[in-house]
């Protein structure tokens, strides 16, 4: 038997149940999230250039890592190698 929470705002949550014989996959009703990690610093160029292992580390160790600080050139070579950035502060 597999358990799973029906999401519904305002309201208590209800416990729905399902049989293995109804073949029903839990994986499309509840996708897996990724837990986030920022990394904070006050220039992209501090990221680029001392945290990016930390970030690389993070990312394979199943996180999502976002790096967040005050744009610059640095902040552009990141989005370019693919990491999530939040800057303008």
């Amino acid at each position: 038997m597999i358990l799973f929470r029906l999401q519904q705002p305002l309201a208590k949550p209800k416990i729905a149940f399902v049989t293995n014989r109804d073949s029903i996959n839990i994986a499309k009703i509840t996708p897996a999230i990724k837990p986030k990690v920022a990394i904070v610093t006050n220039i992209a160029w501090n990221i680029y250039n001392f945290r990016r292992n930390l970030a690389c580390a993070i990312r394979e160790a199943g996180y999502e890592p976002v790096l967040m600080a005050a744009p610059d050139k640095y902040a552009d070579k990141l989005i370019e190698e693919g990491w999530v950035h939040r800057g303008g502060y």
